[in-house]
């Protein structure tokens, strides 16, 4: 009898015969590159004939649960207003590849600019993030349980600052951040600037997370319960 894999072969309609692991693509595999991407039909299987944004991939509900999008390196995508990307399908993984500076990067444009995230177990990962225009009001928003965010990391611009990072819902539930590293000098925000800030929401885990701002007014996060250890037991 022969030996059982998770690996299995798979042509995908418009792309190429691939080799996956089950586990990591349950459903479709989709490529996105600014350089060389199309934003039609036939693309984004391939990763030679790519997608050309992340929006476009959500918005044509050509993705489904289940499917894992990767963003090449040099993929470069502009968040021009509010939810430029609407993430709207549940299920749904957003990777970039590369590393270091090599990764995608994803520019905020506007002060309302912001990332939608509506559906439930939606994973942005790998990706670098900055603005190009001062006092970005709240970059990421989410409303639905179960979003991660993994090595979404945000670099500092000298004349241009995000006031906020992300904002939940009370709906935003087990949310997961984690081995993000984020670094700027804010401009003077109108108010305190919250970088995190959930609300009413019941997050999973934030591990492995470096935040840092020169300025005074700035609280990193706020609502995130303080899980304190456990009180010694009592010598007797």
């Amino acid at each position: 009898m022969a030996n059982r894999t998770a690996l299995f072969s798979r042509h995908q309609s418009g792309g190429m015969y691939t080799i996956s692991d089950i586990e990591r693509h349950p459903a479709n595999i989709w490529f996105v590159d600014s350089v060389t991407g199309t934003n039609s039909l036939g693309h984004g299987q391939n990763p030679d004939a790519p997608l050309a944004t992340i929006a476009y991939a959500f918005s044509s509900d050509l993705v489904t649960e289940g499917d894992v999008v990767y963003a090449l390196p040099t993929h470069r995508e502009t968040i021009a207003g509010a939810g430029t990307i609407t993430a709207d399908i549940a299920g749904v993984r957003v990777i970039g590849l590369g590393w270091g500076q090599s990764r995608p990067l994803l520019t905020w444009s506007a002060t309302d600019s912001s990332i939608l995230i509506t559906a439930a177990s939606v994973e942005f990962r790998n990706l670098r993030t900055k603005v190009s225009i001062d006092e970005v009001v709240s970059m990421i928003a989410t409303s639905a349980a179960c979003t991660v965010l993994d090595r979404v990391d945000f670099e500092d611009t000298a004349s241009a600052q995000a006031i906020q990072f992300l904002l939940t819902t009370n709906a935003a539930d087990y949310l997961t951040v984690s081995n993000c590293y984020h670094e700027q000098i804010l401009a003077a925000p109108t108010g305190v600037s919250k970088w995190i800030q959930l609300v009413a929401a019941r997050p999973r885990s934030r591990r492995s997370c470096w935040w840092t701002a020169l300025r005074a007014r700035t609280r990193g996060i706020t609502g995130w319960p303080v899980r304190r250890p456990p009180s010694p037991p009592l010598s007797t």
